[in-house]
């Protein structure tokens, strides 16, 4: 299925020769590239698989993946790794490596790599971001960078291709909501002035060419506008209709990770108002993890809550969360000295693409590009038990060059 999403469609015919042996092996999809510089593993549950069910799959498939990657674009002479499940997935890869080998490159073409647990920040992924592709991800998924359109959109598309060899995609993807339809607006409007120009001939000749180009651009880039401004609309009606409290809920949470104001009552609400679990218990566990401290009896009331509405099955659940300490009264410390000493409220551009909260794993790949690994900061890691460690030395390179970084998440 993701084959023919990407325009690669079996064929079944009989071979020219049938005489001819044909041999049928099985392919390894260790990896599927999504774009230019974005690749997914075809890993289901896999953060569940890893730290409830101690499954570890996929850390195999994980180091699988990244030796091939090297296969083809020569060992990568630098690993930094935050996290055990990342220094296994490391040790796993080099120990393929020396079995397999690598490319025969003599200059590796990837400068660095760096491998993040996804259990060394919880925080990122638990939080609401106000862009177009979380937004649009949220609202209707976007799987191995293909959407299926809702039949209510119009325009009738079945599926798209989103990455960036789509223009207005990749122009508004990580761009705030009321930015990217402001983007939209204005080109349609430039559009619209173009045709308007040409048909009432309100040119010099020598406009007259780039004019024209002008209009093909906007023959061929107007109906996707047009697609997008809708997909973008619908998506934003659609998120406001599923939680009303969608604004006031991204300012509590951003109040919540930046000075631990809790947020708890309000976490309630949407389970007395909406019945609407799956936002409620987020939001507690993203107390847990910035520190609030909730007593044991809170605790309690809450698995309390949980069985009676999800029956005995729950407990298994229940028991993974207070392992990853989401729904404890243990709490997870120096949450506040992490972010402090990342600069994830640091207000400077990284700080403005991500409306004034930097994801703690970002913060950390530019440490790596920046050469501060670990620095101090690794210190605050390890003391939250997360172990920081790098192998290996960066090749030189000459001013001009671009240096190529491959980051990779486990789980």
């Amino acid at each position: 299925q993701v084959l023919e999403n990407h325009n690669f469609i079996p064929v079944q015919s009989l071979p020219s020769h049938p005489s001819k042996e044909i041999y049928v092996q099985e392919f390894h999809a260790d990896f599927l590239p999504v774009d230019n510089d974005f690749f997914l593993m075809p890993c289901v549950n896999s953060f569940y698989q890893i730290a409830i069910e101690n499954d570890f799959n996929d850390l195999y498939s994980s180091a699988r993946c990244l030796a091939k990657i090297q296969m083809v674009f020569g060992t990568i002479p630098q690993v930094f790794t935050l996290g055990y499940n990342a220094e296994k997935v490391r040790d796993l890869m080099q120990s393929i490596i020396s079995q397999t080998g690598s490319s025969s490159s003599a200059i590796p073409q990837i400068d660095s790599l760096v491998i993040i647990d996804r259990l060394s920040d919880l925080t990122s992924p638990l939080m609401t971001y106000s862009i177009i592709e979380s937004l649009i991800d949220e609202t209707f998924g976007i799987n191995y960078g293909i959407l299926h359109v809702p039949e209510f959109v119009g325009h009738g598309e079945q599926r798209i291709v989103l990455n960036d060899y789509v223009k207005v995609y990749k122009e508004i993807r990580f761009s705030e909501i009321a930015q990217g339809t402001t983007v939209i607006n204005n080109q349609l409007a430039e559009y619209k002035e173009t045709h308007r120009i040409l048909k009432e001939k309100e040119y010099k000749n020598e406009n007259f060419k780039e004019n024209c180009f002008k209009m093909k651009d906007a023959i061929d880039e107007k109906p996707k506008l047009s697609l997008f401004l809708d997909l973008l609309n619908a998506a934003i009606a659609k998120s406001i209709q599923n939680d009303p409290l969608l604004k006031i809920m991204i300012q509590k949470e951003f109040d919540l990770v930046c000075s631990q104001v809790p947020i708890i009552d309000f976490a309630e609400n949407y389970i007395t108002i909406f019945n609407d679990w799956m936002n409620a218990l987020r939001l507690i566990f993203l107390e847990s993890i910035v520190g609030v401290n909730h007593s044991k009896g809170t605790i309690q009331k809450i698995e309390k809550e949980i069985v009676m509405e999800f029956g005995l099955k729950s407990h298994e659940v229940i028991i993974g969360l207070e392992k990853l300490k989401l729904l404890s009264s243990n709490i997870i410390q120096g949450w506040q000295q992490l972010s402090d000493v990342l600069g994830v409220f640091k207000k400077d551009q990284m700080g403005g693409i991500c409306n004034n909260f930097v994801p703690p794993t970002v913060r950390v790949v530019e440490k790596a590009t920046q050469g501060d690994w670990p620095g101090t900061w690794g210190k605050v890691f390890e003391e939250r038990k997360v172990p920081v460690s790098v192998v290996g030395q960066p090749v030189n390179r000459v001013d001009s060059e671009v240096r190529k970084i491959l980051v990779f998440f486990v789980g």
